[in-house]
């Protein structure tokens, strides 16, 4: 189950039990939303990059030695200005992620989410998730969780639906365990597409003990 990328740890976007009633689809108008039963997408893909970028970082570091001792290969030195360039997309993403929270917080009266869960690593909140709330602008969104064996233990089911209250900023999808009783390592796997047609993916490790 441990991989060789740094890409781990999630961030939870979790809401005030206070503010309940505000969230809710169409047929549910008392709310579905609770401050502990789902996750915010963009927490993780947050998260992926940020220790994305720090790996950009330190790959750039290197290269840059190589570069300034003479001993850099052409290879290397083109792999030198791509990876800037991949670190300053990354950065770029991770502000409009931030710019995007803001925007959400600022619309609608929420108080600031609690301290983030795991961080470190463990978190023993998984199961009881029932939703992932994503932005809205994806017409297609999964999630899929794996247990240490690669086995998969818990998915989301449906396409995004629009969250009543939120101004039309989040959509949410249902999410379902399949073991609720598993204790170990996980790997969290989030795809989709955009509704301009892009597709994307961003994965995290945790665990559940």
């Amino acid at each position: 189950m441990k991989t060789q990328i740094i890409l781990s740890i999630v961030l939870l976007f979790t809401f005030s039990s206070c503010v309940d009633d505000y969230y809710g689809h169409p047929d549910d108008k008392e709310g579905i939303l609770t401050s502990t039963n789902y996750v915010y997408s963009d927490d993780i893909r947050a998260e992926f990059l940020e220790l994305q970028g720090a790996a950009l970082e330190e790959e750039i570091k290197i290269l840059g030695g190589a570069i300034e001792s003479g001993n850099a290969t052409p290879e290397q030195e083109e792999r030198f200005q791509t990876a800037q360039d991949e670190l300053s997309s990354t950065s770029k993403t991770l502000i409009e992620i931030a710019e995007f929270r803001e925007l959400v917080y600022k619309g609608i009266p929420l108080p600031p989410p609690p301290p983030p869960c795991p961080k470190p690593r463990n978190c023993n909140d998984w199961l009881n998730f029932n939703y992932v709330t994503i932005p809205s602008g994806q017409s297609e969104f999964g999630l899929l969780i794996y247990d240490q064996n690669q086995n998969v233990i818990g998915q989301t089911e449906g396409k995004p639906t629009a969250l009543v209250g939120v101004d039309g900023l989040l959509d949410y999808v249902v999410l379902i365990f399949d073991d609720t009783q598993y204790e170990g390592d996980i790997l969290v796997k989030a795809f989709g597409t955009m509704e301009n047609g892009t597709s994307f993916s961003y994965f995290i490790e945790s665990s559940i003990n």
